[in-house]
């Protein structure tokens, strides 16, 4: 898109005299622009639609900063089209018709907005009678006669409608905002106005309505903290939609502060979202579909177990292994890791030129890595799979042992961080789980049909029969929330979510535990699945060692 707005832009800059130079400056100002939409989440989702991007474009090239806040940008948005839209479009600065007043047109407008959203959410259309009957009432309240109030209303309409593009005609005698997520902004707007008990009451009602308000409520909480300044007004809605401790007002209190920013609603607000969050995620009396947002959610606005690093101590000894329960035996101690690895903590590796550095590899490994030009796991980029919190995929065997090699000189330099409060025999190493120690540290000694028990319960785990029927957004999980299906030691997640890399020295690439879509018996600690060590997909994850090397 950027490719072919930013070439028209500079033709038409230049008069079409030199395309090659023209090219060339529309391919920087391209760049330029993608470099800024990666670096800031808020703005990624709004040039995905291509009348934003357009405007994005077009404020950039007047030498405007972008800002960071999603509801920043609206706002500025509004003032590039309710001031200058004409002015920028035309490229050469010289404004078509008369400045409109922003700050009262915008209040006009959003409350207008609002009224659209209130009176007829799904068709977004109002007929011309019906706002010239809603614009006299509002300039009338405004103590005008009736002829002044019929004359503001006509210049209203002439001026946002002919000059503003805002509001266009959409069929014989209707109106509508040129585009939704601009009704959604100014209605939200309109929102953010109304008194404080008022909102106690419409947000809880509307969020009953997510595919319509959503968006809107959003909107208005960033509108009220961030346009408007008053936290105050923003953290009493919060606080009330957490109080009612229902899901769909928690899960939306977890993603207004991610859409606004932790420093805006404060660190107080911060920690209760965040609670409520994690509240939520473990309740295994909720679906799954929830406890997987709220997760999301969870690991989007930077929390993070304290324990996250910790290795669990498993000692030596006997214990029943595979379908049949079979004596075996672990011949010495080893530690084990909490939770899988997560997207948090293969970022420091990643951060740490983990992919650069041959010394972290094996030579099978780097070969892999060099030829297939890894940089990053498979599905780094799809924010479906990396999430903070939930464990990294798209990982292969080699990918998981480099991950391990670099990681050894951490656990040693810092062994409290990892929880290790015994001495740790010097030999020992960082490395994946053998089939044996992984089964182990799952199932406890007497050989446990799955980590909690005898008897599968999808309150947890996360696999394909814990999910709703109708549940649309299966996937990997935030590791921590399936507490009711820890093992006997303490693990987390070792049943269902990611299956898990296992190996040693004299077996093959096996992979444990199942994943989030697969059914009841692959889930089962005795189950192991043998795949190539170079596969990469959505299923695969790992646990880490700290044990004797191989």
């Amino acid at each position: 898109f950027f490719t072919g707005f930013t070439l028209a832009c500079e033709l038409a800059w230049k008069g079409g005299e030199n395309r090659e130079e023209a090219q060339r400056l529309a391919n920087l100002e391209r760049l330029s622009l993608l470099r800024v939409i990666d670096a800031n989440p808020g703005i990624r989702r709004l040039a995905g639609n291509p009348l934003l991007a357009s405007l994005l474009a077009l404020i950039k090239r007047q030498g405007v900063t972008l800002p960071e806040r999603r509801v920043e940008l609206y706002k500025l948005y509004m003032e590039t089209m309710l001031r200058s839209w004409n002015r920028a479009r035309s490229l050469d600065k010289q404004p078509i018709g008369p400045e409109i007043d922003f700050s009262p047109t915008q209040r006009l407008l959003a409350k207008l907005a609002l009224h659209l959203r209130q009176t007829n959410p799904q068709g977004g259309l109002i007929h011309e009678e019906a706002m010239n009957d809603y614009l006299l009432n509002y300039f009338r309240d405004d103590d005008f006669s009736r002829m002044e109030a019929e004359g503001k209303a006509k210049g209203f309409l002439d001026s946002v409608h002919k000059y503003s593009n805002l509001l266009i005609e959409k069929g014989h005698r209707q109106y509508g905002f040129i585009h939704l997520t601009f009704e959604e902004y100014l209605a939200g707007f309109g929102l953010a106005l109304e008194r404080d008990e008022e909102l106690q009451k419409l947000f809880p009602d509307y969020l009953q309505q997510p595919e319509l308000w959503q968006e809107t409520l959003l909107l208005s909480l960033g509108v009220m903290a961030v346009i408007n300044n008053d936290r105050d007004k923003a953290n009493a809605v919060l606080d009330g939609l957490l109080k009612s401790a229902k899901p769909d007002a928690v899960l939306f209190a977890g993603a207004a502060l991610n859409d606004v920013g932790a420093g805006v609603v404060g660190n107080r607000m911060v920690r209760q979202i965040q609670q409520g969050l994690l509240a939520l995620g473990q309740d295994e009396n909720q679906t799954l579909s929830v406890r997987r947002r709220a997760g999301l959610l969870l690991g989007d606005s930077g929390w993070l177990p304290d324990d996250l690093d910790l290795l669990i101590h498993i000692p030596k000894g006997p214990f029943l292994c595979g379908e049949g329960k079979t004596p075996a035996a672990i011949q010495q101690d080893y530690w084990i890791g909490k939770y899988p690895v997560t997207n948090a903590q293969y970022q420091r590796f990643i951060d740490a030129g983990g992919y650069q550095n041959r010394t972290f590899w094996t030579e099978q490994g780097w070969q892999q890595r060099t030829e297939k030009v890894w940089q990053q796991p498979g599905y780094w980029q799809d924010s479906g799979w990396a999430n903070p919190l939930s464990p990294v995929v798209g990982v292969c065997a080699y990918e998981a042992q480099a991950y391990c090699s670099w990681l050894q000189t951490l656990v040693l330099a810092h062994p409290d961080r990892f929880g290790l409060t015994e001495a740790v025999p010097e030999s020992y190493c960082v490395r994946l789980p053998s089939n044996d120690e992984w089964e182990r540290a799952a199932r406890g000694v007497g050989g446990r049909e799955y980590p909690w028990g005898k008897d599968f319960k999808a309150g947890c785990v996360n696999c394909a029969d814990s999910w709703e029927i109708d549940a649309k957004d299966r996937g990997t999980t935030a590791v921590g929330l399936f507490v009711q299906g820890a093992s006997p030691d303490g693990l987390l997640d070792c049943s269902g979510n990611v299956w898990e890399w296992a190996f040693s020295a004299n077996e093959n690439y096996y992979n444990r535990g199942g994943s989030w879509n697969y059914q009841t018996g692959n889930v089962r600690c005795a189950i192991r699945d043998r795949n190539h060590t170079d596969t990469r997909n959505v299923n695969f994850g790992f646990r880490l060692v700290l044990g004797s090397p191989w």
